[in-house]
């Protein structure tokens, strides 16, 4: 589940009991794959974030999914299960 935290500019995100406190304009600002309209959002199950561009569709899937995005949100601790589009699709970037 994505929630706001207390904090202004900050977005706590849960995992598996575990929460985590991602500042969604530092993501604005460094989005690691260089594209200016890539974002997240959450997956209808309220817990998997997925990072994208495009049409965001019912499910909270992108159109154009950004594997970029989600491999570094892996790398900085994000479980993989939980990040989408999955980052094991195809060569690790």
């Amino acid at each position: 589940m994505t929630r706001k935290s207390e904090e202004p500019g900050l977005l706590s995100l849960e995992f598996k009991g575990e929460t985590f406190v991602m500042g969604a304009e530092h993501f604005a600002r460094t989005r690691p794959c260089g594209h200016d309209d890539c974002s997240c959002s959450t997956l209808i199950d309220e817990q998997t974030i997925t990072y994208g561009r495009g049409e965001l569709s019912d499910f909270g899937t992108w159109s154009i999914p950004c594997r970029v995005c989600a491999q570094v949100a892996v790398d900085q601790g994000a479980d993989p299960e939980f990040v989408w589009p999955p980052v094991d699709w195809g060569v690790k970037l």
